[in-house]
């Protein structure tokens, strides 16, 4: 479907867009610079349209900036984690691995070979006694 836009930059054209929100770059056939189809701004260079959504709400940014600062990945599938009390020894809700929340290390490690398969820093780690 074509759909008509004007460019952001206020060079006076516009232009039918063809493919609509499935094509968000459209380059102005005057001044050939880019307008956001689905923003009907001057091209986001370098973000994709989420990220320049998130960009331009506080609140997003609000609720990322604490993910950020309270959450941790879980080291298998990336997942963000919060924890909100308890021990240290995590499973991911969503791929099930077990790990240590304060160095990230692998609980069956752990389990199979003692402490000292926790980071040398980690609280819990403990020199192996061979």
């Amino acid at each position: 479907m074509r759909e008509f836009i004007w460019c952001a930059y206020g060079c006076g054209m516009g232009q039918l867009n063809e493919g609509g929100h499935r094509n968000n770059i459209v380059t102005c056939i005057k001044c050939y610079k880019k307008t956001c189809f689905t923003h009907k701004t001057e091209w986001h260079e370098g973000l994709t349209c989420t990220d320049y959504d998130i960009m331009k709400n506080p609140e997003i940014q609000a609720s990322q900036r604490w993910i950020v600062q309270n959450c941790k990945k879980c080291p298998k599938c990336s997942c963000r984690i919060e924890k909100a009390d308890g021990c240290d020894h995590m499973t991911c809700g969503k791929c099930r691995y077990e790990f240590c929340w304060s160095c990230l290390a692998d609980y069956e490690a752990i389990r199979r070979h003692g402490n000292h398969q926790h980071d040398s820093r980690c609280k819990h780690y403990a020199q192996c006694h061979s």
